[in-house]
């Protein structure tokens, strides 16, 4: 092996770090502030773990007791407005006490939660249904038939008194709390928290009063009761970590439930009786929940302070207690404070355990890394020492004239470790590759002026100016193109700066982006327009590009200037011609829309931005989403213009509503219109809306004028057949005094007519069109009327109707009508003598000649064989030709079998 030394003599040299020292302290250093990190950050991660679970587990008990309580509170207050509701609907009377025990009876047996429901009367009555301990359900009664004690009854599976178990004294629902505060309120509310009257326990009660419809007085007050010892066993239930504790709590202090064993009040001899007093949290029993109440009020001041959830903690002897304080308040007036507390021991303990093992663990990895890095260290170091004496040998060579013809044969040897054996490898290539390029650093020039050719040769053909600067911004370098449209020759430009070569009104343009490119040492692209003598006004597209050496220097710049005068051109015109179309469009007073299937914007006129209030600069890239601030409006935008696109159709809305802004109804009429690319694609939907509103407030106007007419002509309707039944009644109020029966008979015939016509204004004002009447309902109640005026026993004679549904007008309706009077009379009157049987048939048709055909006809006696209408003196016979005449029909009699009448006749217009 060849050992390659060096000497450096001096005088006095600075103390040296050994290179085993340099490997080994940083090495050790690392693990330790590794360790210690470690141990650190467990220690933290543990108690920000703890501090995490903790409020997750607040959260969470909190959100469980919250829902709890919410369902809990809410069934008496249902119970309380299901009965209310059933009072005003009159399915409940208050004064049925059987029913109203029933009624109660059944609703405990729904609501297993409630004890009891009970209604108080005014007079100190009460009617309550209660469930005892073992949850059997009895009716307790005060009233009249009690004598005034308090009764105890049990129940049967119907809900009926059974057995009366117990008598009280005296007991008086209006002393009660549930009571006072429903008469103070007068509305649905919750009472208090108060005691039991027949139960050592706590009860909150939602309470309704009832008052009379017509004198406004109290009639009694209704409650659904809640036990809070159902709140408490719940409570009691709810685990919350080894040892946390939760309470409910009021706004004044007092315990409403505790998951303890803990009572929420204190017992008190009276003489021989046992008072129940509410307990304050802060004298509470139990030491958890006293010294959290004390450290809310020292918190807050007071309890009513509190209006949102707060996440807390606070110490009892030395240790950290987890707290979250939560509001629990309704609409009806209840407001209580939710607490939930879990000592951090709960946690802490595990963790604690934990990072002491970590701690231990990483210490003895610090002992084992420290003497492993110290045996690798020395094994490191030795190879390269070797190396170091090596290299300095080889500087020595270098440094002499005819290295690149010496022999560098360099040779050392390491052993054990193969990177440092491969670097030593490596050093001996190293020597060798110098010699070789030396031997190639010539070649490499002439090839460098080679390409320095191919490069000019390129960059002259650019169809662009092409410069380069020096870091004084003097040209270095200008292309062919640069030069022709210069006017300069290259030797005039080269070494000298822009401002020596060219006039400010040229400079100007450009130079402050070159000046602002060497200051940045950042690229500048800009956008300049001069004019030069050899080819007038040019618009161009410069480009500067600093070239920055290892320190972060310029030493050189690069100008690329782009020719785009056409361009501008071509853009100016496009600009114009579309100014122009956007001038048209703006004015046209419709709303006028382009959107492409993104469904942005692309084109608006001024009266859609001035419509929605937009600049229309503002509108191109909007969605519908974005310009309209109703969500259906815009929803339905949407749908419209995929439908265009999707059918390649075009489509008209005849009217659609739109919702402004401030909240205004307007209506529109659109065309959603397909516009097609060069390719048939339908690439964007032209809107055209025009705004009826006006004409949509005109058509509201008419309507509501058409209605008005409407009622009038009901009320007119109605008036009229109210004034003919009055004459009719009059007439047979007067008739009642006619002795004769032919004049008896003539007051009956007018009665019948005038009957006849107030039947049509009736049926007009049932039919709710004032321009036709239901004829064929017409006829079946005036033939009804008749057969019940003339006394027709139906066993007798039958009523036989084939009718059409047919609509008449007044004018026909009403002449039509009186000669279907004097006929049907008629034939009641003269057809069937001596109560014989029979029939009398009543038909009604429309004819394809747009005629109508009435057929009247009876099975009776018939008439005489030379029998004429023109001949007879009946005033009503003779009225029946006078109408047929009216109606400009034609009347024919055929008594063949009886007598039949065939009226054919037009409606009159």
């Amino acid at each position: 092996m060849t050992l390659l030394t060096s000497e450096h003599p001096t005088a006095k040299t600075q103390r040296k770090i050994p290179l085993c020292a340099v490997l080994v302290v940083p090495f050790v250093i690392q693990i330790f502030m590794a360790v210690g990190l470690t141990g650190w950050l467990s220690l933290r991660n543990g108690q920000k773990h703890v501090h995490d679970m903790a409020i997750q587990l607040k959260n969470q008990a909190t959100a469980h007791i919250r829902q709890q309580l919410t369902t809990y509170m809410e069934t008496p207050q249902i119970v309380a407005q299901i009965n209310a509701d059933a009072v005003s609907l009159n399915e409940l009377n208050l004064q049925d006490s059987s029913s109203l025990e029933r009624h109660f009876w059944h609703q405990m047996q729904l609501f297993k939660s409630l004890c009891p429901i009970a209604f108080g009367s005014e007079h100190g009555e009460i009617r309550a249904v209660d469930r005892l301990a073992d949850g059997t359900l009895v009716i307790r009664v005060v009233d009249q038939s009690t004598g005034g004690k308090y009764h105890t009854y049990t129940t049967d599976n119907h809900g009926n008194r059974a057995k009366l178990i117990q008598v009280n004294e005296s007991f008086d629902p209006r002393t009660r709390p549930w009571y006072k505060a429903a008469v103070k309120a007068g509305k649905l509310t919750w009472s208090e928290i108060y005691p039991y009257f027949s139960s050592p326990s706590l009860a909150i009660s939602a309470a309704r009063p009832f008052y009379d419809e017509r004198t406004g007085a109290l009639l009694g007050v209704t409650n659904a009761t809640l036990s809070l010892s159902q709140i408490s066993d719940f409570l009691h239930d709810l685990k919350i970590g080894r040892s946390g504790q939760t309470f409910i709590l009021e706004r004044s202090g007092d315990l409403v439930a505790s998951s303890t064993a803990e009572k929420p009040f204190t017992l008190s001899k009276e003489g021989k009786n046992e008072k129940r007093s509410r307990l304050q949290a802060i004298h509470s029993g139990n030491r958890l929940t006293r010294l959290t109440a004390q450290y809310l009020i020292e918190r807050f001041g007071n309890l009513s302070q509190i209006n949102r959830s707060h996440q807390l903690d606070f110490k009892i002897d030395g240790k950290r207690q987890f707290l979250q304080v939560t509001p629990f308040v309704d609409t009806q007036g209840l407001n209580w404070v939710i607490v939930v507390v879990v000592p951090e021991d709960d946690f802490m303990k595990q963790i604690n355990a934990n990072t002491h093992t970590t701690i231990l663990l990483c210490l003895g990895a610090l002992v084992l890394a420290t003497l492993l890095g110290i045996v690798t260290a020395r094994s490191i170091s030795r190879p390269i020492l070797r190396l170091s004496k090596a290299s300095s040998v080889l500087a020595k060579r270098a440094a002499t004239s005819d290295f690149a013809s010496s022999q560098l044969d360099q040779n050392v040897e390491v052993e054990s470790i193969d990177e440092l054996g491969i670097l030593a490898q490596s050093f001996k290539q190293m020597a060798q590759q110098l010699q070789e390029s030396f031997a190639t650093l010539e070649k490499t020039n002439e090839a460098l002026k080679f390409s320095e050719q191919r490069f000019r040769l390129a960059v002259d053909h650019f169809p662009d100016t092409f410069v380069i600067y020096d870091a004084n911004r003097r040209f270095q370098f200008v292309n062919a193109h640069g030069i022709r449209i210069g006017g300069l020759p290259e030797s005039s430009l080269l070494g000298h700066t822009d401002e020596e070569i060219h006039p400010p009104e040229i400079t100007n343009a450009y130079l402050p982006y070159l000046l602002k490119a060497v200051e940045t040492r950042i690229s500048q692209t800009e956008e300049c327009t001069i004019t030069l003598a050899t080819i007038g006004q040019i618009t161009f597209v410069v480009t500067y590009v600093p070239l920055l050496d290892e320190r972060g220097e310029i030493y050189q710049i690069l100008g690329i200037t782009h020719n785009i005068t056409e361009q501008k051109l071509g853009q100016e015109k496009l600009q114009s011609q579309h100014k122009f179309l956007q001038t048209v469009i703006d004015s046209n007073p419709n709303l006028i829309f382009v959107k492409d299937k993104e469904g942005k914007l692309v084109l608006g006129n001024q009266a859609f931005a001035d419509f929605l209030g937009v600049n229309v600069e503002h509108l191109i890239g909007l969605t519908d989403t974005e310009l309209h601030p109703n969500e259906v409006d815009a929803k339905r935008f949407i749908a419209q213009e995929q439908e265009v696109f999707a059918t390649l159709q075009q489509k008209f809305i005849s009217e659609e509503p739109y919702h402004t802004r401030t909240g205004e109804l307007q209506w529109f009429q659109t065309l959603k219109k397909p516009i097609f690319s060069s390719d048939g694609q339908v690439c964007q939907v032209l809107g055209v809306a025009t705004n009826i509103t006006q004409r949509k407030l005109v058509e509201v106007e008419i309507q509501e004028s058409l209605r008005e007419k409407e009622v009038l002509l009901q009320e007119i309707h109605h008036r009229v057949k109210n004034n003919l039944q009055v004459i009719s009644s009059l007439l047979d109020l007067q008739s009642q005094h006619i002795k004769d029966q032919s004049t008896l008979e003539l007051f009956r015939q007018s009665c019948n007519r005038i009957r006849a016509m107030a039947l049509v204004h009736d049926t007009l004002y049932k039919f709710k069109d004032f321009a036709k009447i239901n004829f064929a309902e017409y006829i079946e109640d005036l033939s009804s009327y008749l057969f019940s005026a003339y006394g027709v026993n139906v066993e007798n004679i039958n009523l036989e109707l084939k009718l059409e549904q047919v609509a008449l007008n007044l004018n026909t309706a009403i002449p039509c009508g009186l000669i279907i009077n004097e006929l049907v009379s008629n034939a009641l009157k003269h057809a069937f003598p001596n109560q014989a049987k029979g029939i009398i048939y009543i038909a009604l048709h429309f004819d394809e000649d747009n005629h109508y055909t009435l057929i009247i006809r009876d099975n009776g006696i018939g008439l005489p064989s030379n029998w004429e209408v023109k001949s007879v003196n009946s005033l009503g016979l003779k009225l029946v030709d006078i109408l047929a005449k009216q109606l400009e029909g034609t009347l024919q009699v055929n008594s063949s079998l009886g007598t039949e009448f065939n009226l054919k006749f037009g409606e009159l217009k």
